[in-house]
């Protein structure tokens, strides 16, 4: 991939205005770039089908474009990015994936990728992706045995992964996290986990991650998506126990924090490794789909914002796009807002408030969960 004369002309500008640029950054409104995540979706196909992946409703084989890359480059370049994260679907399967994190290293970009991680089995692929400038590699867990990690994706893959994760292990440039989705699969195998874990050499970091309702045929996600107090059961069984592990574990439950401190578990929230966040709420997001338009969030995938190249291309276009009056209402529609009590509460500046996908999974006929999520 070269990205064409198109991304060129815009590359030559870029460097040629640096000084304008850092002198316009610092009158923008929208300067929080260091603190912002960026997510750039290569592609919402996976050949997997996991009954609980948030990106199950848009399955389809396209390929984020030179064009729209080039856009985004630019964009970030202006911006002062220096972390991406790409994602999908399975970003690895795009034809150019290679390219995209040579051109990243290129730009001065470190970059971690969310994926199953099947692709890494082959050792010289991984390598030339760490050759190009891979720094981190989110690798998602699908199952505790052969049976398992079929039965959760449809894939025969639980070996590949298994391969992966020891060529990852033996090259000491990038970094590996494993991601758990913490679904009523993991919840009852969690001890298992860190058994399989042990057995592939593993000894670094488990990212536990809140499951969350996803929109299309099954927005229920197969019966696998837990309830708040199952969550909660689970957090009070576990969590006490889990620093005889090797493994260091970080979990992100996106619960509002007063349920803790109501089940008498305020002593959970001291631990380090515990966090709750929402994109859509503290805005610590810039997530691009893979045509380039901007989503709220990676569980709305199907709520579309905006486009690069078409509402903005640079940040002070993107800064005055947020604040389009539309713009600013829609995102407020799909938070979940304070309730009286959060006025005074002490943990309001840590606490996300909850997932509002969650919420109305939940609380709401299934109608408008889907009505919800899709932006209707």
């Amino acid at each position: 991939m070269t990205f064409g004369p198109g991304f060129s002309i815009l590359k030559r500008i870029g460097t040629l205005q640096k000084k304008e640029k850092l002198k316009m950054r610092n009158e923008l409104v929208f300067t929080r770039s260091r603190g912002l995540i960026f997510w750039i979706n290569l592609t919402y196909w996976c050949d997997m089908a996991c009954s609980y992946c948030y990106a199950t409703s848009v399955k389809n084989r396209h390929f984020m474009s030179e064009e729209v890359l080039g856009k985004i480059f630019y964009f970030l370049e202006e911006l002062g990015v220096r972390r991406v994260i790409l994602s999908g679907g399975e970003p690895t399967s795009h034809p150019d994936f290679l390219s995209i994190v040579k051109h990243c290293r290129r730009q001065d970009l470190k970059v971690r990728v969310n994926t199953h991680g099947l692709a890494f089995a082959n050792q010289s692929f991984l390598k030339e992706a760490v050759d190009n400038g891979l720094s981190s590699i989110n690798l998602s867990l699908k199952g505790v045995n052969e049976e398992d990690f079929y039965r959760n994706t449809g894939v025969d893959g639980f070996n590949q992964q298994k391969e992966a994760v020891r060529n990852i292990l033996a090259d000491e440039r990038v970094d590996l996290v494993y991601n758990l989705t913490l679904n009523r699969y993991f919840m009852a195998n969690f001890d298992k986990v860190g058994d399989l874990l042990q057995q592939w050499g593993a000894t670094t970091r488990l990212l536990v991650a809140f499951a969350r309702p996803i929109p299309g045929i099954d927005p229920f996600g197969g019966g696998q998506i837990p309830t708040e107090d199952e969550v909660l059961d689970f957090v009070n069984d576990y969590f006490s126990s889990l620093h005889t592990s090797e493994l260091s574990h970080f979990f992100r439950l996106d619960i509002p924090l007063c349920r803790f401190v109501d089940r008498g578990m305020a002593s959970c929230l001291e631990q380090v490794n515990f966090a709750t966040n929402c994109f859509l709420r503290d805005g610590s997001a810039l997530i691009f789909d893979p045509l380039g338009q901007v989503i709220p969030c990676n569980i709305l995938t199907e709520t579309v914002l905006g486009q690069i190249g078409k509402d903005f291309n640079t940040v002070k276009e993107y800064d005055r796009f947020l604040h389009r009056p539309d713009i600013k209402a829609k995102l407020k529609s799909l938070r979940v807002e304070d309730k009286p009590a959060c006025e005074t509460c002490s943990l309001v500046n840590r606490c996300c408030r909850g997932c509002a996908a969650f919420k109305i999974h939940n609380g709401q006929p299934r109608s408008l969960l889907v009505e919800a999520i899709s932006g209707q």
